[in-house]
């Protein structure tokens, strides 16, 4: 579809009006509110219910308008920013639990439901969903799902789109496609609401989701091991990983995350790794993973290994899930980068963000091959050679593209990024086959999944 030069004409206005009522925003200081990676909409949407929303986009894709999909605002910096956005698509008023049945672990809430509301929930009858996001004060569970924001907890529970049963999307045609089922068995169907997950709300709105949920353990303890080295550190995570010790999670981070997590500030030394194992179950096989772990760690050069109770545990984990570029890292002062390589890596991962950029803040799950660096705004130009020369940096995409890594810039302040800074190439043309097939006419947020799809 060509795309008009004028928007906001009255038949566009009218259609969105119809659909939407009073709950469509045009006023400046009401858009402004709403801002997309620092450029602001020139409207916002606030449908209440899948059918309006499925309403708007069919009306914004009539009109060839833009329209970018809000939840609670967590990943409004992401990059890169968008050229323009006509329409910022609000679902936040998708905020109702459907249907929870504990006795199947499956839960169904709208997509704008607060991912803090699905846990108190869930909590209440002794259950969880095995996602453990960051953000998660503010998150809702669309946003989480769109963007994939999943922490450590995957070791045991497996990525965030095994999480996902089924879902409710409002296609840019104005359809809405139901997917998937509400039961844990199902083979009906392709799982194509999988595809969402990371999709950045570029394929369609998640008006429902159904989430696979788990029973809470018994018992929940963290093994805080200290090591000199990130290598001795990743090298005992991932043989933790493969061991019958079967643990929760496992993350890794340097004494500058450490210090921003109350109950690691008397573990974490200047230069120094910590190595966070959380251990779930009954109370005879945590106490076994624990006494296990102690063995282990302090065997392979630990410098101590302390244990963090059933009670410090959820409190100390809250903070520890917001590490993988959360809420402690402001987007206007930090760009978070996320490496994926194979766990074998993820020692020269990190190796390689250190020497590009030594003031960044690094966690790491080791048993999964993932890195976030939390860049400081000043320490992004190319330092200078050892003896002041031109200074020289190999870019990004290139070093990552040779050694078989790839990386996405999951946020940071509006202005552009230095060239050196460009993520390697993505698998475009698998990515245009899918955006073609979903969103034909470009409606949601082209351009900015990786490679410009």
């Amino acid at each position: 579809m060509k795309r008009t030069k004028v928007l906001r004409s009255i038949p566009f206005d009218l259609s969105l009006r119809d659909a939407l009522g009073e709950r469509l925003r045009v006023l400046p200081g009401d858009c402004a509110r709403y801002p997309v990676s620092g450029v602001t909409p020139k409207s916002v949407a606030l449908p209440r219910d899948a059918k309006e929303t499925a309403l708007a986009l069919e009306a914004a894709t009539a009109e060839g308008a833009i329209v970018v999909v809000r939840g609670a605002g967590t990943k409004s910096h992401r990059q890169p920013p968008p050229r323009t956005v006509e329409v910022v698509l609000d679902t936040s008023a998708l905020d109702t639990v459907v249907e929870h049945a504990p006795e199947d672990l499956t839960v169904t809430v709208g997509g704008g439901t607060p991912l803090v509301k699905v846990e108190a929930l869930l909590r209440a009858r002794g259950q969880f969903w095995p996602c453990d996001a960051p953000f998660a004060a503010s998150s809702t569970v669309g946003g989480t799902i769109a963007s994939n924001a999943h922490g450590a907890l995957r070791l045991r529970y497996g990525a965030l789109r095994e999480q996902i049963l089924g879902a409710l999307i409002a296609t840019p045609d104005g359809a809405l496609v139901r997917t998937g089922a509400r039961v844990v068995k199902s083979v009906a169907g392709y799982d194509s609401h999988k595809l969402i997950s990371g999709s950045f709300g570029t394929l369609g709105v998640i008006a429902e989701a159904t989430l696979k949920v788990a029973p809470l353990p018994e018992t929940e303890n963290v093994v805080v091991a200290r090591f000199r080295s990130a290598v001795s550190a990743s090298a005992i995570a991932r043989a933790v990983a493969t061991s019958p010790l079967f643990p929760m999670a496992i993350v890794l981070v340097d004494d500058a995350c450490a210090r921003r997590v109350g109950a690691l500030l008397a573990h974490a030394s200047t230069g120094s790794w910590l190595l966070l194992i959380r251990c779930g179950g009954n109370r005879r096989s945590v106490a076994r993973q624990v006494s296990d772990l102690t063995k282990a760690c302090e065997a392979t050069g630990a410098d101590s290994v302390d244990i963090l109770d059933h009670v410090a545990t959820p409190r100390a984990w809250s903070d520890i899930r917001e590490l993988s570029g959360g809420a402690p890292f402001d987007a206007q002062r930090f760009v978070v980068l996320k490496t994926t390589s194979l766990p074998t890596d993820t020692p020269a991962a990190i190796a390689d963000a250190r020497n590009r950029w030594p003031a960044a803040e690094l966690s790491a799950q080791p048993a999964s091959g993932i890195v976030y660096a939390h860049i400081p705004v000043s320490d992004l130009a190319p330092p200078a050679g050892a003896n002041g020369e031109a200074p020289h940096v190999e870019p990004l995409h290139r070093a990552y593209t040779r050694a078989g890594w790839s990386a996405i810039v999951l946020s940071g302040p509006p202005s552009s990024l230095p060239p050196y800074v460009t993520a390697p190439s993505a698998p475009t043309r698998l990515f245009r086959a899918v955006k073609a097939a979903l969103d034909p006419a470009g409606t949601l947020d082209p351009g900015r999944l990786p490679g410009g799809v």
